[in-house]
């Protein structure tokens, strides 16, 4: 199962700081680093979903498809 909830956490944080004026650079390089880096995980979280066996051969079939048009 991927898990959004922290990345959602940090997107809305950071779109909050970066649209305040309160909040120092520092924060919001900070903010965007930790959002950087949860994008990190949920793409390796999508990458590890096991798509099944079907897949390859869905793949295959398509390909040989386009082959006799």
């Amino acid at each position: 199962m991927i898990n959004t909830t922290d990345f959602l956490n940090y997107l809305s944080l950071f779109e909050h700081a970066s649209k305040s004026k309160h909040f120092p650079v520092e924060i919001k390089i900070k903010l965007r680093g930790y959002l950087i880096a949860e994008l990190e995980k949920l793409k390796d979280q999508i990458n590890e979903v096991d798509l099944g066996e079907e897949i390859p051969e869905l793949i295959q079939g398509v390909r040989n498809e386009l082959k006799e048009l």
